[in-house]
């Protein structure tokens, strides 16, 4: 699976709402595909149960150039455990679960999980209709950005204002 140039000119600019559908692991046939964005990055791979928690296994392509990062693997298994094993800028390796995950291991554990969430029935449409807050018709505007910090800690910074 090759990845699409509008959903990364969206993400960048902030105007994909559905980053879901994109980011995160996503399995098609016997294959997944992971993509994260990790734009410090000097490496990125997808560890795990299936690989022995190697580093070098499966290394991840960076797709664009400001650090979304694309990876396929074959003959996984839902519910396998997975991390992100990203080597940051000062040479520093850490593993980090999938910000886009669907499913994860219960506290204290970490671990990211495969999870198909495709043909999954939503049944919150009366919480949707009946929340103040789902429903609110305010406009929008704002910033974001994130990094990793020195540490590996991933920063965001939301600038906002509503009109």
């Amino acid at each position: 699976m090759t990845h699409n140039h509008d959903f990364v000119g969206d993400f960048h600019s902030g105007r994909l709402t559905d980053a879901y559908k994109y980011m995160g692991a996503h399995t098609y046939g016997n294959e997944t595909v992971f993509r994260v964005w990790a734009p410090n990055a000097q490496d990125v791979s997808v560890v795990g149960d299936f690989n022995g928690w190697d580093h070098n296994a499966h290394h991840m392509v960076r797709i664009s150039n400001d650090g979304i990062y694309e990876g396929t693997i074959s003959g996984l298994k839902c519910f396998d455990n997975y991390k992100y094993s990203i080597l940051s800028a000062d040479g520093q390796r850490y593993l980090r679960a999938d910000p886009y995950a669907f499913h994860s291991e219960t506290r204290p554990d970490t671990s990211s999980k495969l999870y198909d969430i495709e043909g999954y029935e939503w049944n919150d449409k009366k919480w949707c209709d009946d929340s103040p807050l789902f429903n609110a018709a305010r406009p929008f505007s704002g910033k974001r950005s994130q990094s990793l910090s020195p540490t590996g800690r991933l920063l965001v910074k939301i600038r906002c204002s509503t009109k």
